[in-house]
């Protein structure tokens, strides 16, 4: 319902289609929910029924799926802390997304069954000047931000798969083997995309 634009993208992408998705049950919501004492907005628990485990590679790397979500609250107040940040989460913030311990997002839960996304990034130079702000207007416009930098990224890497083809076949048979050991799919699907 809310994340129908994301949906709709996700099996459009030849590259994001075959990334497989393993949604929360209701049992594991029903779990965060009590941790935070709130109830979850109907956009969040539309992704975490769609991909709240996995969702292969996309968003790999980053830590925004269960079980480790309890833990993002804690960890991005201990980031403020350590940065110096003047201000503090609201006791409704939930943080739902973080990426390498510099970046997170975070919505409230006060905010409606589509609340915005804010964000925090820290300043590496001066952290004390690292601030919070809206990032975007719905989690549909981050999933679909998300999205098409993974195709942007998975279109990079199939051109210059190509080209090494071209100017080394014998390292682009060594790839592909790689590839193929890593579980990766064919390094031609998206290109007609």
């Amino acid at each position: 319902m809310y994340l129908t634009m994301a949906k709709k993208r996700k099996e459009e992408s030849l590259l994001l289609r075959d990334e497989h998705s393993v949604g929360c049950n209701q049992k594991e919501i029903e779990e965060i929910e009590l941790f935070m004492k709130s109830r979850l907005p109907q956009a969040y628990q539309e992704f975490l029924l769609w991909m709240g485990h996995s969702c292969g590679r996309f968003l790999q790397g980053s830590d925004c799926f269960y079980p480790i979500l309890k833990d993002l609250q804690q960890y991005a107040r201990e980031l403020l802390s350590e940065d110096h940040y003047a201000g503090k989460l609201s006791e409704d913030a939930f943080i739902f997304f973080m990426h390498q311990g510099y970046y997170f997002l975070f919505f409230h839960l006060t905010e409606g069954d589509d609340p915005p996304i804010y964000s925090y990034l820290e300043n590496t130079t001066q952290p004390d000047q690292s601030t919070i702000v809206k990032e975007y207007s719905h989690l549909n416009d981050f999933l679909l931000a998300e999205m098409e930098t993974y195709i942007q990224v998975g279109k990079e890497i199939i051109q210059q798969n190509a080209d090494i083809k071209k100017i080394n076949p014998q390292l682009a048979r060594k790839l592909e083997a790689l590839d193929r050991s890593l579980g990766a799919t064919d390094s031609n699907t998206e290109s007609r995309s």
